[in-house]
């Protein structure tokens, strides 16, 4: 996730703040256009983008739709 927000910097000249808080909305938004019983993978799927970031080595890519 951390990449994601990076991107968000460089490309939309956002602070950390305002990136952050842009993929809780984007992730809030996409979970509203779900059926309820799959909003929750939503949840997991931004879990597993932070989880990824936590735990990948330098260089090494991210794949957290697995």
């Amino acid at each position: 996730m951390q990449e994601l927000i990076q991107q968000l910097q460089a490309k939309a000249g956002l602070t950390p703040e305002q990136a952050a808080q842009s993929i809780e909305v984007i992730k809030e938004y996409v979970k509203g256009k779900l059926p309820p019983f799959i909003a929750g993978t939503v949840d997991n799927w931004f879990a597993g983008m932070s989880k990824s970031d936590e735990g990948k080595k330098e260089g090494q890519a991210s794949d957290f739709l697995i």
